[in-house]
């Protein structure tokens, strides 16, 4: 999908700032590029930057938004918005590419000691909803049962994932 970008008093028209894609594109580009946005700490702040040069480059990129539902997702949530990281996804499925907490005491993504029952839970959030995954002795067990809810639901691994056989014979207990 190409979109002709024409010159009119030094500034580019593209022609599409009115599609709803424009706002989602101005909205990201902000979070990056300007330290005044209430969100710039979580992204500008955090070395992410946005590196789409136009609304065309980034339109021709990424497509059209599929559904009124979809949201803007970068794959790698800690990489920037660009070439090859950026897609479409549901709001269920942007619940599992999310970092860690500053709390998160486990390392994973998704998994969380419980004090009271002195056990390892797993769950994730979507739209302030909390879903239990349950509760287990070790985190990689806990962080197994959030990776098979994961890929369920994208039909893909989380980029933190490594089998747990790995892990555990890496001495990661």
């Amino acid at each position: 999908m190409n979109y002709n970008a024409g010159k009119n008093n030094g500034q580019y028209k593209h022609g599409l700032n009115r599609v709803p894609e424009y706002p989602i594109y101005y909205a990201a580009k902000g979070r990056c590029d300007r330290p005044n946005n209430n969100k710039y700490k979580d992204y500008g702040g955090r070395g992410i930057e946005f590196r789409f040069n136009n609304f065309q480059e980034f339109i021709n990129h990424i497509g059209r938004r599929p559904s009124k539902g979809m949201i803007l997702d970068r794959i790698n949530n800690n990489g920037h918005y660009e070439i090859g990281n950026v897609r479409w996804i549901s709001p269920s499925e942007s619940a599992f590419n999310r970092r860690m907490k500053k709390t998160n005491t486990s390392g994973l993504t998704g998994v969380y000691w419980n004090k009271a029952l002195q056990k390892w839970q797993a769950a994730f959030c979507v739209n302030r909803t909390q879903t239990h995954l349950g509760f287990f002795e070790n985190k990689f067990d806990a962080f197994e049962a959030y990776t098979q809810k994961y890929y369920e639901i994208n039909k893909s691994f989380p980029a933190n994932y490594l089998p747990i056989s790995i892990k555990k014979d890496t001495q990661w207990l």
